[in-house]
């Protein structure tokens, strides 16, 4: 995946407090919204798995199957409520961006 792939931004908004079964839907649509090659995709194409959830993030596996058998796998980061006042998100995904 490209590098300026890996910071894009939605403007999709996740409750990050339900399970995983209850957030899964969102975070396919968050998906495609970010990645329109898959805005037609099918649900069941997409899997998504807990990574880990720290204090400020819940950070999730997501695997796409395209319509060729191709997979891909990337971490989705959704960032904790009020966070922002703590981590300044501009600057860490610029650092993100100078370590990538």
């Amino acid at each position: 995946m490209a590098a300026e792939e890996a910071r894009r931004q939605s403007s999709l908004t996740v409750d990050t407090h339900v399970s995983l079964l209850e957030l899964k839907p969102h975070i396919i649509s968050l998906c495609k919204d970010l990645f329109k090659k898959w805005s037609e995709l099918n649900q069941s194409r997409f899997s998504v798995e807990r990574i880990s959830g720290g204090m400020t993030n819940l950070l999730l596996k997501v695997s796409v199957e395209d319509e060729t058998g191709n997979a891909e796998s990337f971490a989705v980061r959704l960032y904790g409520p009020n966070t922002e006042y703590v981590i300044n998100r501009e600057r860490e995904l610029l650092d993100l961006g100078r370590s990538c």
